[in-house]
């Protein structure tokens, strides 16, 4: 039960340094930037299955600057560094004075566990993936405009599957699935964002 508190612990942080963060403007100052309303949505994957039951492959990402030049025109490379201890690296760039972040993005906490995905105009898209320390994946999340839409799986560093929850414009929506040390398993059935079984 601890090391489940402490995995939603460390997802709460990692959540919270990704969507509310202040957006710091090259010349320091901490605001928020304006409404984005042109980012290009993906698509959703069906709620029938989630990807895989097994746990992907990846290697965790890097923690090392951006090259020069990997930025699309018009961007730079930025770090930030937030309260936390967190450090983001990825691109960016200015737009009415606010930073805009875009393309790949890669977080690394104080301890080591990293996040990388995409940014398109500001907002988180597609699947980002987290990395505990050791390099063994964490969860993998699909996003559209910033918004869970598609499957969220978690695992234990021990390899063991935490949930697997499918979601449609940041609300539960369809099954979620619960596994849980003792073997047990509890699937709950949702729809727009209310439990229905």
């Amino acid at each position: 039960m601890a090391e489940r508190r402490g995995t939603l612990l460390w997802l709460a942080l990692a959540t919270a340094a990704i969507a509310s963060l202040a957006y710091i403007a090259f010349g320091g100052s901490a605001t928020l930037p304006p409404p984005v309303t042109s980012a290009s949505a993906t698509a959703i994957a069906s709620p029938a299955a989630p990807p895989t039951s097994a746990r992907p492959v990846t290697a965790a990402p890097s923690a090392s600057a951006i090259e020069a030049g990997a930025c699309s025109a018009g961007a730079e490379p930025l770090e930030e560094t937030y309260q936390e201890g967190t450090v983001g690296r990825g691109c960016a760039r200015r737009v009415d004075g606010f930073v805009v972040r875009e393309g790949t993005w890669t977080l690394v906490d104080r301890e080591g566990r990293s996040m990388t995905g995409l940014y398109v105009d500001g907002k988180r898209e597609g699947t980002w993936s987290a990395w505990y320390r050791s390099g063994v994946m964490f969860q993998r999340v699909e996003l559209v405009h910033d918004k869970k839409n598609g499957w969220w799986i978690q695992w234990a560093e021990d390899g063991r599957k935490i949930f697997e929850r499918h979601y449609k414009d940041d609300k539960l929506d369809g099954t979620s699935t619960e596994f849980f040390g003792d073997g047990s398993i509890e699937r709950t059935q949702w729809r727009d964002g209310q439990r229905v079984d």
